[in-house]
């Protein structure tokens, strides 16, 4: 992809302060553009773009490239931030893939290609893409799928010890990369956290699901779960959530179409 053409969406959204929702159909996708940014904040490209543009508006200005150190030390004579008006900010929900989003996703992506193996690993190991990364053949041993979480791992690591679903040994099976992770670029190295989450949010773009997202498929595979019956502590043990009310919410909406159920039997009676 043109990536001047994230530049544009950027721009736009900067130019007229609008809602990155609102831009136009002719740009790119906000999920798309905000991917990018979040590769390019990842690997460096945002500061040195910024660092670039300093130092040229200094010299336009016929001053020094480098501020100088009493600049530098000196303090802010006031806090502009603390003058502004405080504004809640309500991130808009992640999408959690329908049944009708996964099925045009495999309808796509037969099995043996990276990105049917990579939603494979979303939806069935329930994982992140910072643990989707690095899942290899070393972590899928004796039918079951054992790796540390990525999140909060130096600090106080979850451990998943889950069995391993057919349908994602059978993606696994049919799609042997050689190399210790089970997902490679295509020159055979292991993704970065940021590249992959850029290159499936390609992967969904191609088939037109522009509202759906890795992230998507992790909440979708603990909403199955609750579907299915299974208990909140359930869950824990396959998503790695540590406490309740983080996936209460999928059982309390599993359970809300038998409730209605129940709730009108007793007006009909």
């Amino acid at each position: 992809m043109n990536v001047r053409e994230v530049l544009n969406a950027t721009f736009y959204v900067l130019w007229s302060r609008c809602r990155w929702t609102a831009l136009p159909k002719d740009l790119r996708p906000p999920r798309t553009v905000w991917d990018y940014l979040d590769l390019w904040d990842w690997d460096g490209t945002l500061e040195r773009i910024h660092h670039a543009r300093y130092i040229e508006v200094r010299e336009q200005a016929g001053r020094e490239a480098s501020p100088t150190t009493a600049i530098i030390e000196s303090p802010p004579t006031r806090n502009p931030a603390k003058e502004g008006q405080t504004v809640e900010y309500r991130p808009k929900p992640i999408h959690s893939w329908s049944l009708d989003d996964v099925a045009r996703f495999e309808a796509h992506f037969p099995i043996g290609t990276r990105p049917r193996l990579a939603m494979a690993l979303l939806l069935y190991a329930a994982c992140r893409r910072e643990d989707v990364v690095r899942l290899g053949p070393q972590h899928a041993q004796n039918g079951r799928l054992r790796f540390t979480q990525a999140k909060n791992e130096s600090r106080s690591p979850v451990e998943i010890d889950i069995p391993m679903h057919s349908d994602l040994a059978r993606v696994i099976d049919a799609t042997r990369s050689g190399h210790l992770t089970f997902l490679v670029t295509a020159y055979g190295r292991p993704f970065s956290t940021a590249g992959f989450g850029l290159r499936f949010r390609e992967w969904c773009d191609e088939v037109g699901l522009h509202h759906c997202s890795s992230h998507g498929l992790r909440k979708a595979a603990a909403a199955r779960l609750a579907e299915s019956g299974a208990t909140p502590h359930e869950i824990m043990a396959i998503t790695g959530h540590r406490t309740l009310s983080e996936v209460e919410r999928y059982t309390r909406a599993a359970n809300k179409p038998g409730l209605a159920d129940s709730a009108m039997a007793k007006l009909e009676g």
